[in-house]
């Protein structure tokens, strides 16, 4: 639930670039990709939270507050920067932006008990989808990139496609591997940040037994967009074993 290169900013001009549509780049440093991709997300957050209804329960906040902070503290570059929100449906799912803005629906926390291991594993995993890239790989690798190029220099129109196009991909799913590897990274974050990496696999199995009892309904969002649970729980305790995890 990605980016413009620089080239697409040089090519489109000065205009582009102050509108800070410049997002990715081959030779650019680290830092400056990394502010990049939040400007992109910033942007496409902002745009999303005019259609969605984000929760004000004081407690989710603590919830989600507390324990990003134990998992950014674990990541190797502290520039990553995350906002953690919860959105108000029922909706078992959750989702990141570019540039570290992650959602989690309340369906979703309801369905871990409001657990703190079990919302580690899911944040862990949402945050490997950002510093993996995969978040920014979605658009660029998409036919955003291509639109954009062909659009007027003004930035602000060409802005507002982008983010429009850059959500609808939200609904598109990740690769299989990139979903095994956030599954792998979040784990291993978790434990990391001190969080029972055991609570993954419980998080799992309670998708598959919400699935199973509701014969899908209220998760074929979820479960188009992601692996086979008994693959995912497969993975989990073949990493298990390897002590990987």
């Amino acid at each position: 639930m990605g980016g413009l290169f620089y080239n697409l900013g040089r090519r489109t001009g000065a205009a582009l670039r102050k509108g800070k549509w410049v997002v990715r780049s081959l030779t650019g440093s680290e830092s400056e990709v990394i502010q990049a991709e939040f400007e992109v997300g910033r942007d496409m957050a902002q745009a999303l939270e005019q259609e969605v209804e984000i929760d004000s329960d004081a407690a989710i906040a603590r919830l989600l507050g507390e324990v990003g902070t134990r998992l950014a503290s674990r990541l190797t570059n502290r520039e990553r920067r995350f906002t953690l929100r919860c959105v108000r449906s029922p909706e078992v799912n959750g989702f990141a932006l570019p540039g570290g803005f992650i959602y989690l629906t309340r369906g979703l926390l309801e369905l871990c008990g409001w657990d703190r291991d079990q919302a580690a594993f899911i944040l862990g995993h949402e945050m490997a989808h950002v510093v993996r890239g995969h978040a920014m790989d979605r658009i660029i690798n998409s036919s955003v990139v291509t639109l954009a190029s062909r659009m007027p220099v003004a930035a602000g129109p060409m802005r507002h496609r982008v983010v429009e196009l850059g959500l609808g991909l939200l609904h598109q799913a990740y690769s299989q591997d990139q979903e095994l590897e956030a599954d792998s990274f979040g784990v291993r974050l978790a434990r990391s940040a001190g969080f029972n990496a055991l609570a993954a696999i419980d998080v799992l199995k309670r998708l598959r037994e919400k699935g199973d009892a509701a014969g899908g309904s209220g998760l074929a969002g979820y479960f188009s967009s992601h692996p086979p649970i008994e693959l995912r729980i497969a993975e989990l305790n073949r990493l298990r074993r390897r002590k990987v995890v």
